[in-house]
């Protein structure tokens, strides 16, 4: 229906119009215009939202395909993104990922470092700062990425490092900074705004704070720095 009514919306009743709830890993929605025939798919973490928002997630993919702009179609869009970017729709992205999600087996291990060995000593260092928390399991990465260091996936409660750190040129601190600095995002939530800017933040104020206790935090920054574009 929300989807039919995009259509209606954009004055595109001349379409026909298949829509459908299917089973994607997280909040996922897409669409496909073939022939005379819109197809629209969302996964079923939006069945919660309600007819507005998924109206504003149609208009958002149609425009696009359409190469329309969204203008006047603001209290559908809102709808959409104040629901995408609530606190409720992550843990519900999250909650679908783990269910739905393939998990890939964990690759701690390394050729030069073990991360169940970086992340046991960073844990029992800095055990005041992680008490109580559940401490995420390590991994390497596929590739050796340098736009993403690393990064906390809370669905399947682990942290993926860069391969890129496996290496000899490496100082151990850098690596236990990088997972300190992961183990925090299991620890500190995601901060969302109220109001018109529903602004997330990640790193906040708390964060930053703990952040800084890390006893080499300005070394290992500035050794990432001036020496990332090097590693290999």
């Amino acid at each position: 229906m929300a989807a039919a009514n995009a259509l209606s919306l954009l004055s595109r009743g001349d379409l026909d119009c298949v829509s459908r709830f299917y089973p994607y890993s997280g909040l996922k929605a897409t669409a496909r215009l073939k022939g005379n025939t819109m197809t629209f798919r969302a996964s079923d973490g939006f069945k919660a939202a309600s007819q507005d928002a998924l109206t504003g997630l149609a208009l958002n993919l149609f425009c696009k395909i359409l190469r329309r702009s969204d203008g006047g179609f603001e209290p559908y869009i809102k709808a959409y993104e104040e629901f995408s970017k609530s606190a409720s729709a992550a843990r519900l992205h999250n909650t679908i990922r783990s269910v739905e999600g393939k998990k890939k087996p964990l690759e701690p291990k390394g050729t030069h470092y073990d991360l169940n060995a970086i992340v046991g000593k960073v844990a029992g260092e800095y055990w005041q700062v992680f008490d109580g928390v559940e401490i995420p399991h390590p991994t390497w990465s596929e590739f050796k990425g340098r736009l993403t260091l690393a990064f906390h996936d809370g669905a399947f409660g682990r942290i993926t490092v860069s391969a890129l750190f496996d290496s000899p040129r490496v100082p151990q601190f850098v690596l236990e900074y990088l997972a300190y600095h992961e183990m925090l995002h299991a620890k500190h939530d995601v901060k969302y705004a109220r109001g018109k800017s529903m602004r997330r933040t990640v790193h906040t104020h708390a964060f930053k704070l703990d952040e800084k206790k890390f006893a080499k935090y300005e070394e290992a920054n500035g050794w990432i720095s001036r020496n990332l574009r090097y590693l290999r």
